[in-house]
């Protein structure tokens, strides 16, 4: 797991998607519980998930207890149900077009995300749910990167090019210039659509915080413009004011 230069994506199996999976309703676990929960040894467990606080998707500001990150806080209580088995934020995003649909955070070293998508079974469609990181160098050629990018202030913009600029560091073709431009649209329109594998079109909006700073961001896929229509955009934003409301209750 070492390094941010190249995308994580972490799948059922990954000893990181089983801690991380312990945390997806919103609790907190000690290194001991964390290793008798998932089988795998302290010792494993114990760097695995030191490497996720790196990542952003997991806390550790209380002593001896580590809590999920804030993309994660605000997927298991921000909600708009008022009670149990209501669908948690990431089930409401992929309902909006029914493609895969990611909350995301910003760290020092690029972006952290959980996301769920639909995949097809013999019983029928069920949800999967992972979780993933990407470089910072790679941060911008998502839509969910670049809302993080447009909002986090010119000291992140100017680490992005420094680790680009450096001779063998990084393969991303990158255009100053062009990066500026698309940032600046998205902080005049508040919303970022980019092109996604497999083909679609992604699209995201930033989730404030008490500040009026962001660290989240909300992003869905579509097949294509169509399917992004105004509607999505509506709801998609709609989700992101709650969860604003939402971020301003919770502990930094």
């Amino acid at each position: 797991m070492a390094g941010t230069s190249v995308d994580l994506h972490f799948l059922p199996g990954d000893p990181a998607h089983d801690i991380l999976t312990l945390f997806l309703d919103g609790g907190e676990h000690s290194p001991a519980a964390i290793a008798a929960l998932t089988g795998h040894g302290l010792a494993e467990s114990t760097l695995c998930t030191a490497e996720l606080v790196n990542l952003g998707l997991l806390d550790d500001r209380q002593p001896d207890y580590f809590r999920p990150g804030i993309a994660l806080r605000l997927n298991a209580g921000g909600s708009g149900g008022d009670g149990p088995g209501q669908p948690d934020v990431l089930s409401e995003l992929v309902a909006i077009t029914g493609g895969c649909a990611r909350i995301g955070a910003l760290h020092g070293a690029g972006i952290s995300y959980v996301q769920a998508s639909i995949v097809p079974g013999r019983t029928g469609r069920s949800r999967r749910i992972s979780f993933g990181s990407a470089g910072l160098e790679r941060t911008h050629q998502s839509a969910l990167g670049q809302v993080l990018l447009a909002y986090a202030g010119n000291g992140v913009t100017d680490e992005l090019r420094k680790q680009i600029s450096v001779p063998g560091g990084s393969a991303v073709t990158f255009d100053p210039d062009e990066l500026e431009m698309s940032l600046s649209v998205v902080q005049l329109s508040g919303v970022a659509m980019t092109r996604g594998e497999p083909p679609s079109l992604d699209v995201a909006v930033p989730v404030f915080g008490p500040a009026g700073e962001v660290e989240i961001a909300l992003q869905i896929s579509a097949s294509g413009f169509q399917d992004a229509d105004a509607s999505a955009l509506d709801s998609l934003r709609s989700i992101a004011k709650r969860l604003s409301r939402l971020r301003n209750e919770l502990p930094g």
